[in-house]
């Protein structure tokens, strides 16, 4: 995946601020259009495919709310991809994530998933009837703090601690209610881990003083099977429907996640 297509499809993600704002916001047209750019960025594999096919952008009202969400969810399903790493997150880290990285802790394993559901939850938007959702005042601004990574990431003094520095503040005052973001500010950082090629050096958020990326951890749950307490959840959730849910959100992360020459 080059870095232009992880631009073009953070991009997409960014814009839905822009259409949201219109008066006739097209939700079908956005869907289509951010989809369209999911593949792009992950090419057309088997398994970008399914969940291509298996995920829309759309709306539904969560369980007990006042509120409708829109967000990325299941197209046959009221399931929101956030939904089911809020579950993940409250598990024992599953043995194959341990094996695969034996320095990794419970807390980090638990802060880098609501990590992930925080950048996920920066394109979830919120309309409540009647009056301004303050929420999305909070989740723009993150998530086009995000988006400004792409206005210094191809200069040579990008400086990443400084960028760790403002997104994490971001991050910080966005969902300020959440308990688990102290944790996540604590164990979690914008930073740098070696890429497989000597010659590149992959960035996104990371544990802080590890080399081990959130969009790692996520591709290596993406072989986990459906969790009971999951399972238990969303009875009728298919495996499918799970390996699609946890693709949309690896690659919602790996969208801030370019790599460059070393």
């Amino acid at each position: 995946m080059s870095r232009m297509n992880h631009e073009y499809f953070a991009r997409k993600l960014v814009s839905v601020y822009d259409y949201f704002s219109m008066p006739n916001f097209d939700l079908e047209h956005y869907s289509k259009k951010v989809m369209q750019a999911f593949l792009f960025m992950g090419s057309d594999t088997p398994e970008n495919r399914a969940c291509f096919e298996l995920i829309h952008y759309s709306k539904a009202t969560p369980d007990s709310s006042y509120y409708v969400l829109y967000g990325f969810k299941l197209r046959d399903k009221p399931i929101f991809v956030q939904e089911a790493l809020s579950i993940v997150k409250t598990l024992s880290m599953p043995e194959t994530m341990q094996n695969c990285y034996p320095e990794l802790t419970q807390a980090e394993w638990s802060a880098a998933i609501s990590m992930a559901i925080e950048v996920i939850q920066a394109f979830s938007l919120r309309e409540v009837p009647n009056r301004d959702s303050g929420w999305n005042v909070g989740s723009e601004y993150f998530a086009r703090k995000l988006w400004s990574l792409y206005d210094n990431f191809d200069y040579p003094d990008f400086d990443v601690v400084k960028f760790s520095h403002r997104i994490m503040n971001a991050f910080m005052e966005f969902n300020w209610s959440n308990r688990d973001k102290e944790q996540c500010f604590q164990l979690i950082e914008y930073g740098k881990a070696q890429n497989p090629f000597p010659e590149r050096m992959d960035y996104g958020f990371k544990i802080k003083g590890k080399p081990i990326l959130v969009d790692d951890i996520l591709w290596e749950l993406e072989s986990v099977p459906i969790p009971n307490e999951v399972g238990a959840k969303f009875p009728d959730l298919t495996s499918n429907e799970w390996e699609a849910l946890l693709r949309m959100a690896t690659m919602i992360v790996i969208a801030f996640s370019p790599s460059a020459n070393s």
